[in-house]
């Protein structure tokens, strides 16, 4: 299914966006998902994600965007022996330089995107 952000709150100061995958559409538009999240392994010293074994029931107001996509590479994912870790800017050779049209987009949801970094963010010092 697909990848999508999901406005919650996780017990801090204020809700923030996390990661999750659809696992099944419901009706009345809400939606079975299960949060990407870290776990306490590591993998090569980074810190290794998986799919939480909670399924949560969502509707769609609480998804602030549907990625189109159940490729955990395009939101900086790789896919690892047991689970997923965060990819970094030495992991990538890749020099990718996003079009006008994509840095608008990202400059609007700056809000959104800082609160799945923070959550998301590289083990790397």
């Amino acid at each position: 299914m697909t990848l999508v952000k999901v406005f919650t709150d996780v017990g801090g100061e204020k809700p923030i966006v996390l990661y999750a995958k659809i696992f099944k559409k419901l009706k009345r538009n809400n939606y079975q998902i299960k949060y990407l999240s870290p776990t306490s392994a590591s993998y090569n010293g980074k810190t290794l994600y998986n799919y939480e074994n909670v399924i949560y029931e969502v509707d769609e107001s609480s998804i602030t965007e549907h990625l189109n996509t159940d490729d955990e590479e395009v939101i900086g994912f790789s896919k690892v022996e047991d689970g997923f870790v965060k990819i970094t800017d030495s992991d990538s050779e890749s020099e990718y330089e996003p079009s006008e049209e994509e840095s608008d987009e990202e400059s609007e949801d700056i809000s959104l995107d800082e609160s799945v970094s923070e959550y998301y963010e590289s083990d790397e010092d």
